[in-house]
């Protein structure tokens, strides 16, 4: 059996140096980060350094950083769903929007969101604990939105996350720029 070099080296920034070697070594093909912001990204870009080839984040019917997956796409940077049937958020499932291209298609509401991704240029990343889903998954391949569901899907607001007691200042319901503000003054995707 030959075995594969690993496709990603998904590091934390300051390992990406270490990750950037291990590439240009052979021993990984391409190197990712996870959850990098704009800003991080910019600042490669400033320093010359090479972006990676992937960013995973948090992306679904509900939460989307347009502002991040357009840089992303315009510097080739794979955009990568984690999370993309909104475990974290299930009202998403029964959003309006998601069970109308849902009934239009005779589709699961799952593969709507991941139609969704897959339709914004976002590789989405199931996990898929049966056959029957796993199949289910791959089905998405088989139909298209159109331009009004994409749009109507991406109206979709998940609720704010996180309390108050938790130190949580404000989140904001607008799916672009859904962050919390710790007491601290530490800016974060809400939990």
């Amino acid at each position: 059996m030959r075995h594969r070099r690993p496709v990603v080296a998904a590091v934390p920034g300051r390992e990406l140096a270490g990750a950037a070697r291990a590439q240009a070594e052979g021993r990984v093909s391409a190197v990712g980060v996870s959850n990098w912001p704009i800003s991080s990204l910019q600042r490669m870009e400033a320093l010359g350094q090479e972006l990676p080839e992937v960013n995973q984040v948090e992306v679904h019917v509900g939460w989307h950083e347009d502002d991040l997956i357009d840089y992303c796409h315009a510097r080739g940077i794979v955009v990568q769903a984690a999370s993309p049937l909104a475990r974290f958020a299930p009202a998403i499932v029964g959003a309006p929007a998601v069970l109308a291209a849902a009934a239009a298609h005779r589709k699961s509401p799952a593969q709507i969101l991941l139609r969704y991704l897959i339709e914004r240029g976002v590789a989405p990343i199931p996990s898929a604990h049966s056959s029957a889903y796993q199949r289910e998954n791959l089905a998405v391949l088989q139909f298209q939105l159109d331009a009004h569901e994409v749009a109507a899907l991406g109206g979709v607001v998940a609720a704010c996350r996180g309390k108050a007691a938790d130190g949580l200042a404000k989140c904001w319901a607008d799916p672009s720029t859904m962050m919390c503000r710790h007491h601290n003054g530490f800016t974060f995707h809400c939990p």
